[in-house]
């Protein structure tokens, strides 16, 4: 939801990174607006995806077994039921007190 709303502001470019090959438990609601936004190319869909380094500006994927790099503004991760601690904490988060 946040990545489809980010997509309908102008001058944007959003690129949802997903670690599976689709999205699950999706509401069906969200489908019918999630798709029409890839098929514009307002949203870009990275599936099997995995997130090697955040840093200032830019964001390190491996898509498909591919590497990317992609220049970014803004990271929002929502990490869902298995948060990725260890990158989380690499990067100088903490948590807790």
């Amino acid at each position: 939801e946040a990545a489809m709303g980010l997509a309908l502001q102008e001058h944007t470019a959003v690129t949802l990174a997903y670690r599976k090959e689709k999205l699950f438990r999706i509401k069906r609601r969200n489908e019918e607006r999630f798709q029409p936004l890839l098929a514009e190319g307002r949203l870009r869909a990275a599936f099997n995806a995995e997130v090697l380094a955040i840093e200032p500006g830019a964001v390190q994927l491996r898509v498909g077994g591919k590497e990317e790099r992609l220049a970014n503004d803004h990271v929002f991760v929502f990490a869902g039921g298995e948060p990725p601690f260890p990158l989380l904490k690499a990067m100088g988060l903490r948590f807790g007190r």
